[in-house]
């Protein structure tokens, strides 16, 4: 006798099917599945999901888009902008078939299976560098900058630790650290043009009356 399968919501069906469609995304990419195959993976009927979503590009846009949400949801949750890109990163680092899947996605072959104007990823972290005093330009450069540098690493792990010559257990949680090192660093340089604190270029300044003194 075949066993029954458990009673699911709407809701939960169209979680599954979603969940079930990032996994798929970060295995072959979204011009290689079909509506079938998501189905399959999720354990439904594939008019479900077309009852549900509509299409596969449909399907593929809010399965993308609720991964950039939950980001986005994180990085505004923090206190300052570099808190902010830390917990990003480390949000993408427990996620990192949705990291691949927004790789696929913005990459597919037949073009971006995204809109390049929704991305509430970039949205989120310049409105915090802005209230941090950025101008607008700057701050979506900066977003870009440390954004590239995110989903680069988590996509790419494995092979960034080959390359970097990280050894050992700890080998992973010590090369995140440096990465969130370099991330500080960048965003706390950034913030620095923007106020017009820059100790380098001080620095430089007071060097140069002791330098020619010197040649005297």
């Amino acid at each position: 006798m075949a066993h029954r399968q458990p009673y699911k919501t709407a809701d939960e069906r169209k979680a599954d099917i979603l969940d079930a469609t990032v996994e798929l995304l970060a295995e072959y990419g979204p011009d290689a599945i079909t509506v079938r195959q998501i189905a399959e993976r999720a354990g439904v009927q594939h008019t479900v999901i077309f009852r549900h979503f509509g299409d596969k590009a449909a399907l593929i846009r809010q399965a993308t888009l609720g991964e950039l949400v939950g980001w986005a949801e994180v990085a505004a949750a923090q206190l300052s902008p570099v808190d902010a890109f830390i917990a990003g990163f480390r949000y993408l680092c427990k996620r990192q078939k949705s990291a691949t899947a927004l790789s696929f996605t913005m990459s597919g072959v037949s073009g971006p299976a995204v809109q390049q104007d929704t991305f509430p990823v970039v949205d989120a972290y310049a409105a915090i560098l802005v209230a941090a005093g950025m101008q607008v330009r700057a701050a979506r450069d900066l977003t870009m900058a440390v954004v590239a540098i995110i989903t680069g690493w988590v996509v790419a792990e494995d092979w960034w630790l080959a390359v970097s010559k990280y050894r050992g257990a700890t080998a992973r949680i010590r090369a995140r650290r440096a990465v969130e090192a370099q991330i500080r660093l960048l965003v706390e340089a950034g913030l620095g043009r923007s106020r017009g604190t820059r100790p380098d270029r001080a620095d430089r300044a007071s060097e140069v009356p002791t330098r020619r003194a010197g040649r005297r």
